[in-house]
């Protein structure tokens, strides 16, 4: 405590030394050996290397050189303590692991998955979840899951791509803020879709039983260590926040059979099931203020630009709400947005690009989506994921030939829930989750390889894909914020997005 210069050779110092060593030695052996303590220590050896350095004198440097070597094997003894258990400390978050609830299966089940799967595990600290799955009289080889948390937040897990013949772990990561969820994962496929599979031969698991996860299955995240740009589970451009009670169980929406009817929909199993109550609390929020508040609209540059989407009703949907935005902006006029209509890649002919997208709508920005008729089955054959690559690299093709000037990007295709001509066996319809993420994945890979910009609004769509009040279409709150995230995309990139 006192601020008057020390002589290295003076008594006192040496006393003080003397009990700082004694102090130092005791500590370093007590039982329980926290950091805390072993930071202190750090930090005082190097203010008693700073104090001796700064009055050192000439008539005593010897003397000072030695205490100074006395505090540099006192630090070295503190490191020493403090680095392994720094490592240990982050062993054991690495290694820390919590079993989740699950469902418990029924022998009158018509689900195999539930059945199937040995025990759900959490990594905390790696924002891991891990499926096992039993090894022992398996009919599902490779597995298709999809999983949600549900709390302050929504959030999806992302599942590792694997290719093996068998898998015997689904391993998936998530991203949320850290708070308490529960946490639903439902088994989707017994054996998952490649680009060969003929869709019409799939059956989704019953809905009614393809819930693994139980009632009581919840989680905690806690907060990501890592920078955003070095983590790979970094929170995306927006969310899905919710008001009220962040922990009412939150359970994947679903239209069982039976259920189609006026009359049907009444009943209690149906209503259940079939609500839309759960997605009411929500609202989205982008983490960008600009791209929440829409002030980006404002800027430069964007006069006399006519943006076109491609496709059907689901684009028609966007396009309406793209241009409400603008309306409530004041931009309607400075901004065209048109609905270029069609439903099937083989539609996208020369011919058309130089009528259509050309002569009639004078587009300059063309967005396309084009997935959704193709997996309907509706008067045409559903193509496999190999004919439908084949099919979409004709339409860029074609519209990069007759449309060079163009800036084209492909939208993510839109989620459909589980209605109940998807989730029949036989399926009446293919645009299944399943179906769906086959279709993107080769549509990414084409805007990849083609150099067209990818608009991937799964961040928005996914964690309320369920929530299409007619089973099909989004609107409301979801489409608005989808149709935000395009404007933006499209408004301030000045290269495409790949």
């Amino acid at each position: 405590n006192s601020c008057k210069p020390f002589h290295a050779n003076s008594p006192h110092t040496m006393a003080r030394i003397t009990r700082a060593k004694s102090l130092v030695h005791k500590l370093i052996n007590f039982p329980v050996r926290r950091s805390v303590i072993w930071g202190f220590l750090l930090g005082l050896t190097y203010l008693g290397a700073v104090r001796i350095n700064l009055y050192d004198t000439s008539e005593s440097a010897e003397q000072v050189r030695e205490l100074q070597s006395s505090f540099n094997k006192i630090r070295s003894t503190v490191a020493s303590h403090v680095e392994p258990q720094s490592q240990q400390q982050e062993l054991t978050k690495q290694t820390v692991v919590v079993k989740i609830d699950l469902a418990q299966s029924s022998a009158n089940s018509n689900g195999h998955l539930v059945q199937e799967v040995e025990r759900v595990l959490h990594f905390p600290h790696q924002y891991k979840i891990v499926i096992q799955l039993k090894k022992e009289g398996r009919v599902c080889l490779r597995p298709k899951f999809m999983g949600r948390l549900a709390g302050p937040y929504l959030g999806m897990i992302r599942w590792e791509e694997n290719n093996a013949t068998q898998q015997d772990e689904v391993v998936g990561y998530y991203s949320v803020r850290p708070a308490r969820y529960n946490i639903e994962i439902v088994g989707l496929l017994c054996n998952d879709l490649d680009e060969e599979t003929n869709l019409k031969k799939v059956c989704l698991e019953d809905p009614v039983h393809n819930r693994i996860t139980g009632r009581k299955a919840r989680l905690v995240a806690v907060r990501q260590q890592q920078p955003v740009h070095e983590n790979p589970t970094a929170l995306p451009a927006g969310y899905w926040k919710k008001e009220g009670n962040p922990y009412e169980i939150f359970h994947t929406r679903y239209q069982p059979q039976g259920c189609r009817s006026l009359q049907d929909r009444g009943k209690t199993r149906c209503m259940r099931a079939m609500s839309l109550d759960r997605f009411k609390p929500y609202t989205f929020e982008f983490r960008n203020p600009k791209q929440q508040q829409g002030s980006f609209l404002h800027g430069t540059g964007h006069e006399n630009k006519t943006v076109c989407l491609l496709g059907w009703s689901h684009s028609r949907v966007l396009a309406e709400h793209v241009i409400h935005l603008l309306e409530k902006h004041g931009l309607n006029d400075t901004i065209d947005i048109h609905h270029v209509g069609a439903k099937y890649p083989v539609e996208i002919s020369p011919d058309f690009v130089k009528s259509e997208i050309i002569a009639e709508n004078k587009c300059n920005v063309i967005i396309i989506s084009l997935a959704q008729w193709p997996l309907a089955g509706k008067g045409h054959r559903v193509p496999t994921g190999a004919k439908y690559r084949k099919q979409m690299a004709e339409v860029i093709t074609n519209i990069q030939k007759d449309a060079p000037n163009v800036r084209l990007y492909i939208r993510s295709a839109h989620y459909n829930p589980l209605g109940d001509f998807i989730s029949a066996c036989p399926a009446r319809d293919w645009r299944s989750p399943p179906a769906i993420d086959l279709s993107n994945s080769v549509l990414r890979g084409l805007a990849n390889a083609m150099k067209v910009g990818f608009l991937d609004t799964n961040f928005i769509i996914q964690p309320m894909w369920d929530s299409a009040f007619d089973w099909n279409h989004y609107t409301g709150k979801v489409s608005y914020a989808e149709a935000m995230y395009v404007l933006h995309q499209v408004l301030t990139q000045r290269e495409r997005v790949y």
